[in-house]
């Protein structure tokens, strides 16, 4: 059974698939407990937040009655168990409760793991659809009371999500889709930095070096006579290489030859030559059709320079278990892959 936490916005809680509804306060007590996971949460803590640091005295018993709440709504979608432990000092979700706040961290690592590698589709493809958020929109149902530094760090990771899936559209060839994100950014917050320059790789990307000039120069002198800042070094080099058309600008990233891997999201794309050379290795070592990932097809069909393998994994079935690199030829995790 899968239940899911949602902080990114209104509180929400998802079990398999079915929403809980839940009044106010319980929202307010399961969004404080979601963020603190896997610790303990007092109750006095709790009350001090939902009251403002003025709890009346049957504060206490409230709690109780929001954390019955969450375990009613819980168990009435199904939920085997209580959904908030109790312990001596306090409460705390069950251990197996996701949080996606937290799984938006870990597609943020693997997505700047993937763009150190030079995958940007598998970057964007993993961030697509957990951008869309308002970042003023985080945590939205956590007591002021709580920490505004949580709700501030929970911001600033969504706000670095979403330059990494823009940065990943224009490494992929996508810089126009990026544009409109980007000069929206620009035009809420002309002093950013980060906005700036990637809109203006993204205008130098479409092939529009004259509109990245003239952002970047509108950019320094929003910056000087409005801030009385120097915009800084990195304005003037960035100038200099779209003036001189710099090659490096833009990482050499061929997509043409990637393909996305179902079944493998902790590493979501895979080269389709790397994938190729994998039939071969595994094949070496005895390997059947049956003991392939599904993608393997899918690469040498788009490659078409093994025609002879094409029959082999036609029959390929699903791969439920993990690929391991050093059987596979597949690059480590560890290793940069080479274009």
């Amino acid at each position: 059974m899968k239940a899911v936490v949602g902080v990114l916005g209104s509180t929400t809680l998802v079990i398999d698939g079915s929403a809980v509804k839940l009044a106010a306060r319980p929202r307010a007590v399961l969004t404080a407990l979601a963020v603190t996971a896997p610790d303990v949460v007092a109750p006095a803590r709790l009350a001090d937040a939902l009251w403002r640091g003025n709890p009346p005295r049957s504060a206490a018993n409230a709690i109780q009655v929001y954390v019955s709440a969450i375990r009613k709504g819980a168990h009435e979608a199904g939920w085997v168990g209580d959904f908030v432990l109790h312990r001596d000092d306090g409460y705390l979700l069950d251990p197996d409760v996701q949080v996606d706040l937290d799984q938006l961290q870990v597609a943020v690592t693997e997505a700047q793991r993937l763009l150190d590698r030079r995958d940007p589709v598998g970057a964007e493809q993993l961030l697509a659809g957990r951008t869309e958020l308002e970042p003023t929109r985080v945590l939205a149902d956590l007591p002021a009371e709580f920490g505004q530094s949580v709700r501030h760090a929970g911001q600033a990771l969504l706000e670095r999500a979403r330059l990494l899936r823009l940065r990943a559209l224009i490494w992929s060839g996508q810089a126009e889709q990026a544009l409109p994100t980007l000069l929206g950014l620009c035009d809420e917050y002309p002093e950013r930095g980060d906005a700036v320059e990637l809109a203006a790789l993204a205008y130098y990307a479409s092939s529009r070096p004259t509109e990245a000039l003239e952002l970047l120069r509108r950019h320094s002198h929003h910056l000087r006579h409005d801030f009385g800042l120097d915009p800084g070094e990195w304005l003037h080099v960035l100038q200099s290489r779209i003036l001189s058309n710099d090659p490096t600008l833009l990482p050499d990233v061929d997509v043409s030859t990637t393909v996305v891997c179902p079944h493998t999201p902790a590493d979501a794309v895979w080269d389709a030559v790397v994938c190729a050379r994998a039939v071969g290795g595994m094949l070496a070592e005895g390997a059947t059709s049956e003991d392939m990932p599904p993608c393997l097809q899918r690469s040498v069909t788009q490659l078409g320079e093994w025609p002879f393998l094409l029959e082999l994994v036609s029959g390929v079935k699903e791969h439920q278990g993990p690929v391991d690199p050093a059987a596979t030829g597949r690059p480590s995790p560890a290793e940069p892959r080479m274009y």
